[in-house]
C-alpha cells in the first residue's frame, strides 16, 4: 500500500484536526463569549506548551479563512481516497 507521501507528494505531518462549530442562530452575545474564551485559552502559554509537548499544533481561524482550510482538507482527503485502497 502506498504511503501518504507517495500518493500526494506531500509529507503527512498531522492530518487530524478538530474544529469547533456552533449551530446556526447562536446569538452574537454567546458567539462573542465563546470566541473570547477560545482566544484566552490560546493566549495561555501554559496551555499552549502543554499542547505543543503533546504534539498538538494549535491554530485559530474563523469565517472565510476557516472555510478555505476545511475545503482544502476535504480536497486533499478526496485526492488520496484512502477508503478505496486495498490493505
Amino acid at each position: 500500500m502506498p504511503t501518504f507521501a507517495e500518493v500526494t507528494g506531500l509529507m503527512n505531518i498531522s492530518y487530524a484536526g478538530r474544529t469547533l462549530a456552533t449551530a446556526p442562530g447562536l446569538s452574537e452575545e454567546k458567539r462573542t463569549i465563546l470566541l473570547d474564551a477560545i482566544k484566552r485559552a490560546l493566549a495561555n502559554p501554559e496551555y499552549v506548551m502543554k499542547e505543543m509537548n503533546n504534539k498538538n499544533p494549535l491554530m485559530f481561524k474563523e469565517g472565510d479563512e476557516l472555510w478555505a482550510t476545511l475545503r482544502s482538507s476535504k480536497a486533499m482527503v478526496e485526492k488520496v481516497k484512502f477508503w478505496e485502497m486495498e490493505e
